[in-house]
């Protein structure tokens, strides 16, 4: 983005991935400014013309969560701007399989560069068409438990949550890159705007 003459702001609440990016800014010139902020509590004089959302974090979110975050885009947005996001689509539900798996360096040592065994199941919650990957690693001396929330979306769900901050959705995609949208596809890309007064 900054090659393109923009003016970019990171955010991220991890400080090792701040420290990613600026160690990698420095060695591409790359001009951005990182912060380490929760973007569900950012707040800032800043208005931004386009504020950016991949890899359909947006779908890990509970929804008191999303709505939060959705009153900060909201607030940061400059007349006219757009919020471009994607999210996984209702179909790839379908596909969401209730499974377990373990075994010794689950993921081919993902999750740790220490020795480690790994368990992992999956769950689906039909009603809010949610799925959950719930992974335990059993090192030598600790044990971690991450759990990889997603909520699937159609069009029309988002268009809601979106409306009740005053966003309104003016393009579905296929995907970030501006596919057409194929209703059958397993992503979707989103571009909302608002011109109504804060």
């Amino acid at each position: 983005l900054t090659q393109t003459g923009a003016a970019v702001t990171g955010l991220d609440f991890s400080s090792r991935s701040i420290e990613h990016a600026q160690t990698t800014a420095v060695e591409t010139s790359n001009t951005a400014t990182y912060l380490r902020q929760d973007y569900l509590t950012y707040r800032s004089s800043e208005r931004y013309d386009v504020i950016i959302m991949i890899m359909r974090d947006y779908c890990a979110l509970l929804p008191d969560a999303r709505r939060a975050l959705l009153r900060v885009v909201r607030h940061h947005l400059a007349d006219g701007g757009s919020f471009f996001l994607d999210v996984d689509a209702a179909p790839a539900f379908d596909a969401v399989e209730e499974k377990s798996a373990y075994g010794p360096e689950l993921m081919d040592g993902f999750w740790s560069a220490r020795p480690y065994f790994g368990f992992v199941n999956t769950f689906r919650y039909e009603d809010q068409r949610v799925s959950l990957d719930k992974y335990e690693i059993f090192e030598e001396s600790a044990t971690k438990r991450y759990f990889n929330w997603a909520k699937f979306f159609t069009p029309e769900e988002l268009t809601a949550e979106f409306g009740e901050v005053g966003l309104g959705v003016v393009e579905i995609l296929g995907d970030v890159a501006g596919s057409p949208y194929d209703p059958t596809a397993p992503q979707f890309a989103v571009v909302a705007t608002s011109n109504a007064v804060r």
